[in-house]
């Protein structure tokens, strides 16, 4: 890492700070004012934890090259006998130091204010908004170096968390599997989707010709969808392997008078008694006790 970088991204991103702060005495203000409306400081507390700590991580990775982009400094910054990627990962660390500060600011002086104590008490959304506040920053801070329109990175970085909800939806179901919790679907989300941007813009910025704005922006897609496809399949593999050495969460039996069918976590099989062995059902999904399922006739209702 290098000093002097972080030290100058401190500097010139300290207005987000500030304004976080500026919004913490607002909040005060506010939760004072209506300190005997429970409704209200529930909707407060779940609007800063969940909305608006995430809305500065992704302010803060947004801004990540905006100067460069305004003073056209992109040549001096690659003057410095510095490498490519210790330039990114400067940067990386110094916004990601002040967007944990701000964290810790809030984490500690939001329940010193009359009436957010006993609401953070009930509402405990801590872990949910440090995963969402930090994804968003650093998919946020991956695309910042694509365009100097910043409005474009805040905009795909609130939309994008979802996209890849969706393409990742049958590796989530086998999460949800796994572990039965919706902590692990957010986490998986959270955690895979912003290594693979910090992986395509980090190998993307260190290879691309920066002269050309079409050849950043084709870099990083091609860098992204590579990075992609190993993700999915790394994860399909450790959570396919993991699968194999689940504990059993569940057992049902059934049976349609010749044959048993136990039900059970890690899906549904078929006794034979002649072989004296549990042979999986091909094609059958996984059902839970709540759901229920018959047999009949040879084939499984559920």
């Amino acid at each position: 890492m290098n000093k002097q970088l972080i030290i100058k991204e401190w500097k010139e991103k300290f207005w987000v700070p500030v304004f976080a702060l500026a919004f913490l005495v607002l909040f005060a203000v506010a939760a004072l004012a209506f300190a005997g409306r429970r409704d209200f400081l529930d909707a407060l507390t779940g609007a800063i934890q969940l909305f608006f700590l995430p809305l500065i991580g992704i302010l803060l990775g947004a801004s990540a090259f905006s100067s460069e982009f305004k003073e056209g400094s992109w040549a001096y910054l690659f003057s410095r006998p510095l490498k490519k990627s210790m330039i990114w990962l400067s940067k990386a660390v110094a916004l990601a130091g002040l967007l944990a500060a701000i964290f810790l600011v809030y984490y500690i002086f939001l329940p010193l204010i009359p009436g957010f104590k006993e609401r953070l008490n009930e509402i405990q959304f801590w872990g949910i908004s440090a995963l969402l506040s930090f994804g968003l920053f650093f998919i946020s801070f991956s695309l910042s170096y694509l365009t100097e329109k910043q409005f474009l990175i805040v905009f795909f970085s609130m939309f994008i968390p979802a996209g890849l909800g969706l393409l990742f939806s049958s590796l989530l179901r086998v999460a949800y599997l796994l572990a039965r919790s919706p902590a692990i679907l957010i986490i998986l989300i959270g955690v895979l989707g912003s290594l693979v941007f910090m992986a395509a813009s980090l190998y993307a910025f260190c290879r691309t010709d920066f002269s050309q704005q079409k050849a950043k922006v084709f870099g990083f897609l091609k860098a992204f969808s590579l990075f992609l496809v190993l993700a999915v399949i790394l994860g399909s593999a450790v959570f396919t392997i993991g699968e194999r050495f689940q504990r059993l969460s569940f057992l049902h039996l059934e049976t349609d008078g010749h044959a048993v069918y136990p039900n059970t976590s890690r899906g549904i099989y078929r006794y034979d008694a002649d072989q004296d062995k549990l042979i999986k059902v091909s094609g059958a999904s996984k059902f839970s006790p709540g759901l229920g399922l018959s047999v009949g006739g040879g084939k499984l209702f559920g």
